[in-house]
């Protein structure tokens, strides 16, 4: 892999791209490129056109910075580009282990929490909502024929 930097100005972000990014994210993820640095280059075509990275790309803007970090995917077809710009943003997305992730961000310093956008209440939030479930479930029955509960 050969990383390049580029001006932000070069690259093109994709206007089809179906990831919607709010602005809380964008921040969220310039406060992180702030703590941690570039760990994760943009993916651009060798038009730069963006690939994968349109919320780094909005963040390295929100900072001010005028260089990017960059890959770039030459041995791609047009058909492959698309398939790997929804591929990365669909295959990443899965469960979490609230239970063990609100362990590790409670360990951490508050700065490091925030800049995690873990919310440490979600955890409570999901076990009420899980509590008020079981609450909720109907347990007696009465047979319509006979009157017999259970």
């Amino acid at each position: 892999m050969n990383v390049k930097n580029q001006l932000i100005s070069t690259l093109k972000p994709y206007a089809r791209n179906g990831k919607v990014h709010t602005d809380l994210q964008i921040k969220q993820v310039a406060e992180s490129i702030k703590r941690f640095g570039w760990v994760q280059p943009i993916v651009v075509d060798k038009d730069n056109n963006v690939v994968i990275g349109h919320c780094r790309l909005e963040s390295a803007k929100w900072l001010g910075l005028k260089e990017v970090p960059t890959v770039i995917v030459e041995h791609l077809t047009e058909e492959e580009i698309k398939a790997l710009r929804i591929a990365d943003n669909k295959l990443n997305e899965s469960d979490w282990d609230v239970l063990l992730v609100n362990e590790e961000v409670e360990l951490l310093p508050l700065d490091l929490q925030v800049i995690s956008g873990w919310e440490v209440n979600l955890l409570k939030v999901e076990l009420e909502n899980k509590e008020k479930e079981i609450d909720e479930i109907h347990t007696e029955n009465e047979c319509p024929s006979c009157g017999y509960k259970w």
